[in-house]
């Protein structure tokens, strides 16, 4: 009982801590799976516009807004989007009257209008470098929003495909560049919950969105991010109160139970031995009766064939 016991308070120990591990692995593979998948559509999105662009002969810079809107009418995360045009010429495709970096998605806060202007921000510059010249998708370092979020660029290149338009020819080394509000691309990714499941996404050091509060027992997993290193932490969580005494209590039942067994089995035996004593005892006393009333009869024998001797 006793291994049985200890076997029982060990078995639900580590089963506990086997589900917590699962509850941990489970939590933190959602939160990596959700955000890279959300970079992805992000990424899908602006270069559906990129598409757009280098499919024409001429900067329509209207009509791909328009596209740009609809394409990303669902598109909360997008602050803005610009197109930044360069030719290794010079020369940009007609009109010109649209400027060579038209903004294409305005930001709805006018507090992130400097923001909107790519070329204007030191952050921006290698992610458009990777683009432009290396037809690379990239992500800029964090850069703060108006609303005190934590933003980023991505530039993906304006390709020449098979099909493509003069814009992609001779403008060889454009970029489509997205501002992303990393705090609402999170929220978006992860479902509204009564109540969430603490997490914090970082670049580096620097944390770029936050959900819940609180970061116990964290769990890390990096995020799969175009020329920067992101991870996320999320909380691992703890045993429960019940999972925590449960191991307890089992040895403390199963403690009493086996004491309570081993005080009744000793009493059994106590009484079982004082019995076998009495009946021993009893034994010796009968088998002494017997001897003596045995003894009697010869007594009596003997003098009843005395008489009879005498009597002759």
């Amino acid at each position: 009982m006793v291994l049985a016991t200890v076997g029982g308070a060990l078995a639900a120990y580590f089963v506990a801590r086997n589900n917590l591990h699962s509850t941990r692995s489970d939590r933190v593979d959602t939160a990596q799976e959700r955000i890279s998948d959300a970079l992805r559509r992000r990424a899908y999105y602006l270069e559906d516009v990129a598409d757009m662009v280098g499919v024409h002969d001429d900067a329509d810079a209207a009509e791909f807004s328009r596209w740009a809107h609809v394409r990303g009418r669902n598109e909360v995360s997008v602050v803005s989007v610009e197109w930044v045009r360069h030719s290794p010429s010079g020369k940009l495709v007609p009109p010109h009257d649209i400027g060579p970096h038209p903004i294409l998605v305005a930001p709805t806060d006018p507090g992130n209008a400097p923001l909107a202007d790519a070329l204007s921000q030191p952050v921006a510059f290698g992610p458009l470098k990777l683009s432009s010249l290396h037809k690379q998708v990239a992500i800029s370092q964090p850069i703060e929003l108006a609303n005190h979020h934590e933003g980023f660029y991505m530039t993906v290149p304006v390709a020449s495909h098979e099909h493509s338009g003069e814009i992609s020819a001779l403008e060889s080394q454009s970029a489509i560049v997205g501002l992303v509000d990393a705090q609402q691309l999170v929220a978006e990714a992860l479902p509204p919950a009564a109540n969430p499941t603490p997490l914090q996404l970082r670049d580096q050091v620097t944390p770029l969105a936050t959900i819940g509060s609180g970061l116990d027992n964290a769990v890390q997993a990096a995020i799969a991010t175009p020329g920067r290193a992101w991870n996320v932490s999320v909380a691992g969580g703890s045993l429960t109160t019940t999972e925590m005494l449960l191991p307890w209590l089992i040895l403390l039942v199963g403690g009493a139970l086996t004491f309570t067994v081993a005080l009744m089995l000793r009493t059994l035996a106590r009484r079982r031995d004082a019995a076998l004593e009495l009946a021993s005892k009893r034994s010796d006393e009968l088998a002494a009766s017997l001897e003596r009333v045995e003894q009697a009869n010869r007594d009596l024998e003997r003098a009843h064939a005395e008489a009879e001797r005498l009597s002759r």
